[in-house]
């Protein structure tokens, strides 16, 4: 997911969190979704989404995001 994707205040809460856009695709690819019964999806890496992530990535992909998962 390239940023132009996001409104313009979904990127400026990225960049103020520090958060990379690159994380924000793992996310997507990865992340464990959830409907929250208003009509929105939730993403979250869980404990699946990160074992997943991990075998995608290999232990030397998935540290490089590890401490920044929660």
């Amino acid at each position: 997911m390239h940023l132009a994707h996001t409104t313009e205040h979904a990127t400026a809460r990225l960049r103020q969190r520090g958060i990379p856009a690159e994380l924000l695709d793992l996310l997507v690819e990865y992340g464990h979704e959830r409907h929250d019964g208003h009509g929105a999806r939730v993403l979250a890496f869980n404990k699946k989404a990160r074992e997943r992530m991990k075998r995608a990535l290999g232990p030397k992909g998935y540290a490089r995001w590890e401490s920044r998962l929660n």
